[in-house]
């Protein structure tokens, strides 16, 4: 089902990370990411059609690479916007954009919100 979870009200962050590449190979690149709700069905969640509608974006902002991470982008949406989210199953990828123009998207990537106790 989901492949990560976060309570309702938590900063949602999702880290990107390009590996092989450098930081100078990303230089003019852009990466995008859009939550929609997933939707259900009789074998489990699917990916919802390219037209149905997004709940919330994520903010991007570039990460450099380091000893441990290859370059990439940590995409988060904020605490306000998660806590407006209903408890539920959602689903996003991620879009890279290389300076060249060639668009890459990563497989989706399931989010369980569940219920903050606090």
């Amino acid at each position: 089902m989901a492949n990560c979870e976060f309570a309702v009200g938590a900063t949602i962050l999702i880290g990107i990370e390009c590996r092989g590449a450098t930081n100078d190979l990303l230089i003019g690149a852009t990466c995008t990411g859009a939550l929609k709700a997933a939707v259900e069905t009789v074998d489990g969640w699917v990916v919802p059609a390219a037209s149905a509608a997004t709940i919330a974006t994520f903010s991007p902002a570039v990460r450099n690479a380091t000893a441990d991470v290859g370059p990439g982008w940590d995409l988060t949406i904020d605490p306000a916007t998660c806590a407006s989210l209903p408890v539920g199953i959602y689903v996003s990828n991620a879009v890279i954009t290389l300076a060249s123009g060639l668009v890459v998207k990563t497989h989706p990537l399931f989010i369980k919100l569940v219920q903050a106790t606090s």
